[in-house]
């Protein structure tokens, strides 16, 4: 059995391990292993836990107790217990269709028999997972097995969504090689609800550019290797000056940081 952590340092060289960080009890076998993470000063809320068979998933079984501020996960791989009979009927393992096998023999099946069992809260919005598949749904499956409930959707009715052009010019974008035409939109985005009388407004400004601007793709995968160009863009901006410039930070940044 051996031990270590993962240090989460975010900011240069703090140590955070107390704050946020990982521990790993691996045994000698190397079938089981039990796995455990922490992170103070959390805002998420999740209740529930999850189990599989080992290659579907990380672990066995895994689990979270996340309630501001604490947020604490664990799981464990035991393959003894993955052998019981009541545990292959618990994951499903009978109902699946067998597609092939591993080179160590184990075989796999059709879909995952990863099954969720949660209760989360977040965007103002209560969801359940009970005894359901983390990796598919169907139509069969009854309405509790996979909910979600929105509090302000219900008592507040949904939110209606409008805009309102406030005003619209053709611009040029510098570049270095030459200026780029293009038409900027500035306008009012707006979210109402029926039954409440403050909306959420924001500012918005679309800069469409007739020729593209281009750039070097990520250079991450064969499809992105080559030269990849800015068409349009949308920014979160107050004028339309801030919005070319959002555009030539960007496309600089790309430049700088994907160079061909």
């Amino acid at each position: 059995m051996w031990f270590h952590y993962i240090n989460e340092k975010k900011e240069g060289r703090i140590d955070r391990s107390l704050v946020h960080g990982r521990a790993f009890w691996k045994f000698k076998n190397g079938n089981e292993e039990i796995y455990a993470e922490w992170v103070l000063g959390s805002k998420a809320f999740d209740l529930g836990f999850t189990v599989s068979k080992s290659y579907v998933s990380e672990h066995t079984m895994s689990f979270v107790f996340a309630i501001p501020p604490i947020a604490f996960y664990w799981g464990f791989t035991w393959k003894w217990l993955e052998d019981r009979a009541w545990w292959k009927k618990l994951v499903k393992e009978d109902d699946q269709k067998i597609m092939g096998t591993f080179h160590d023999g184990s075989t796999y099946t059709q879909h995952a028999e990863e099954l969720v069992f949660s209760l989360r809260i977040f965007d103002w919005t209560i969801w359940g997972d009970f005894y359901h598949s983390a990796n598919m749904s169907k139509s069969s499956d009854p309405w509790w097995m996979d909910w979600n409930f929105n509090v302000p959707d219900f008592f507040f009715g949904r939110s209606k969504y409008s805009e309102k052009i406030l005003k619209e010019k053709v611009v040029k974008i510098p570049m270095p090689e030459k200026e780029y035409d293009a038409t900027a939109q500035i306008y009012k985005a707006t979210w109402k609800r029926p039954r409440w009388f403050i909306p959420k407004e924001i500012i918005r400004v679309n800069i469409d550019l007739k020729e593209p601007i281009p750039h070097p793709g990520k250079g991450t995968c064969s499809y992105n290797c080559g030269e990849d160009a800015l068409h349009s863009g949308s920014y979160y901006v107050n004028s339309i000056a801030d919005a070319i410039c959002e555009t030539i930070k960007y496309v600089t940044k790309c430049r700088l940081t994907y160079p061909l």
